[in-house]
């Protein structure tokens, strides 16, 4: 197939018989062909030139394993052909998600996660490339997620064109790519490269936006300035400070919104942020998902645990003001392992480990300490378990390759992984077991991280298992992630879902 142009002249579908398009929807509306002719020569100098002189342009098309691809203007293919194949894919609250959002030119999704907001946000892209005919889409994320989105790209748009942010490139890369991928890092220099020459008909997709929440960070700031045609925003945790988050996320949508009187009236906010708001968690619409299990594993400090805990409470009474603050990480590592590296809440994490290995399970062990991550795969390797350890030590290649092995490989039975590197962006749903060595102080890290195997695809029964030490600061902590998480409880899902 090819689509032939000449300068003032609708252009021409020719050779439609020399394909099969039974799985695309093709573009043959007179208007919208126009249009398509006027953007290209908008980005094309080579393609405008040549209509101004008389000559005929000619793009052609070939298929590919099933799939369509272009050699010229690879770009707005997406403009041209669609692939409706994969919608059958989509359940029937993902279809009506990707209806919201695209009646939406500022809105939070808030779907739980595990609900594929990925795939709704694609899908939704894919209809607004191809029927009005956007012409970029940016997607502001954390690096952690920059190759999970070109994963989910080239999975279920493959005809677009992707590429990470790569500074100095800006003006060529917006003019050849229809996904751009900036990670929050890269932020000011994709401002300042900028300028204020924005593309017209965009998007722009900020994902995991509870990261924005802190309205004085920079990166706050920056998601504030971008301009952009519609904004989405993409969180299963919106919440955590009140009706300061919403002010925060309100001000991304619409940096204009926020007046004095809707500042003041909390009933204003909240009416505002339900609003522009969706959000359906697992138990409303993934009825058959398997069941999620807790067990909390209590375990006493031994010995040399317990003389090295104490000595460190000592250090702590004497401490004064801020000082207490680093002593309370110490104390955190101190009720994980003494020392000498023994350690009882490690010993019950190999229990529970060998106990799933027989019965052909994966394990997934959480911890925040590098120092407590390495142990446990030294005792795990020491014991003939296969298993990967990832943690921000390795740069990205080598954390990637390690997950996949973990995923592929079936004698490899654990991944112990850091919270901070795990607790986003993965689907590992070949494991069903999930391990807390230690746990964060931010609650909807710690289900976001137990999420990473509770999600669309698990097929198994999931267990979480939170060991913690008695007479500890674990202790603590629990009575404190207990209390946030009824505060979280009661700003997300009553916040959201009750009839204000």
């Amino acid at each position: 197939m090819k689509i032939i142009f000449r300068e003032a002249q609708t252009p021409l579908l020719t050779n439609l018989d020399d394909f099969s398009f039974s799985g695309y929807d093709v573009e043959k509306n007179p208007e919208s062909l126009n249009r398509i002719r006027d953007i290209l020569q908008q980005s094309d100098t080579g393609f405008a030139t040549s209509l101004k002189n008389g000559r005929e342009v000619q793009w052609n098309f070939g298929i590919d394993d099933g799939h369509v691809f272009v050699r010229r203007f690879k770009k707005f293919l997406p403009l041209i052909m669609r692939d409706h194949r994969t919608d059958s894919y989509l359940y029937e609250y993902q279809k009506k998600g990707v209806e919201w959002l695209r009646s939406m030119d500022a809105c939070v999704l808030a779907d739980d996660m595990g609900l594929g907001k990925t795939f709704q946000v694609i899908k939704a892209c894919e209809l607004e490339l191809f029927h009005n005919k956007v012409q970029t889409i940016f997607v502001f994320c954390p690096i952690s997620l920059v190759k999970n989105w070109r994963f989910e790209l080239s999975k279920w748009l493959p005809s677009s064109n992707c590429s990470e942010f790569q500074k100095g490139a800006l003006k060529e890369q917006i003019l050849n790519v229809t996904f751009l991928i900036i990670p929050y890092p890269q932020m000011e220099n994709f401002i300042k490269e900028l300028g204020a020459n924005y593309p017209e008909n965009t998007i722009s997709i900020f994902d995991e936006a509870h990261k924005l929440r802190n309205h004085s960070a920079k990166v706050s700031k920056f998601s504030r300035s971008i301009k952009s045609t519609k904004k989405w925003l993409l969180t299963g945790t919106p919440l955590e400070r009140d009706t300061k988050d919403i002010e925060t996320i309100l001000t991304i949508l619409n940096p204009g919104l926020m007046v004095a009187k809707l500042l003041s009236d909390k009933f204003l906010l909240k009416t505002r942020f339900k609003n522009l708001t969706l959000r359906r968690t697992k138990k409303d619409v993934l009825k058959d998902l398997p069941d999620v299990r807790r067990h909390v594993h209590y375990v006493e400090l031994d010995e040399a645990q317990t003389k090295n805990y104490n000595g460190l409470v000592r250090k702590y009474r004497k401490t004064k003001g801020k000082e207490k603050i680093g002593i309370l990480t110490e104390l955190m590592m101190a009720a994980t392992f003494a020392p000498n590296g023994s350690s009882t809440k490690i010993d019950k994490a190999f229990e529970i480990c060998k106990q799933q290995i027989q019965k052909e399970n994966k394990t997934i062990i959480f911890s925040k300490f590098n120092d407590v991550l390495e142990t446990i795969a030294q005792k795990l390797t020491k014991s003939g378990v296969k298993n990967q350890l990832v943690y921000g030590k390795l740069l990205k290649d080598e954390r990637n390759s390690r997950i996949l092995k973990f995923q592929t490989e079936a004698d490899c039975k654990v991944l112990v992984i850091n919270l901070a590197v795990g607790s986003e962006g993965l689907t590992l749903i070949e494991a069903n077991n999930v391990i807390f060595v230690n746990e964060a102080w931010n609650p909807s890290m710690n289900r976001q991280a137990e999420d990473r195997v509770n999600r669309l695809g698990q097929q198994k029964e999931v267990n979480v298992h939170i060991i913690r030490s008695l007479s500890t600061i674990d202790i603590n902590l629990e009575k404190i992630l207990k209390n946030k998480y009824q505060l979280e409880t009661e700003y997300i899902d009553e916040l959201i879902n009750e009839i204000l």
